[in-house]
């Protein structure tokens, strides 16, 4: 799972996640870590 989210969350940024929902880049930045803690957990 870990692996799993770690490529989803590197794909999201050319490509949009169906979990992600449309996140820019500039907010990317600020939520990334947010969702981070909470996808990795």
């Amino acid at each position: 799972s870990s692996a799993d989210n770690n490529n989803m969350e590197s794909e999201a940024e050319p490509m949009i996640s169906p979990g992600q929902q449309e996140v820019p880049t500039e907010q990317e930045e600020s939520n990334g870590d947010n969702q981070n803690s909470q996808t990795r957990v």
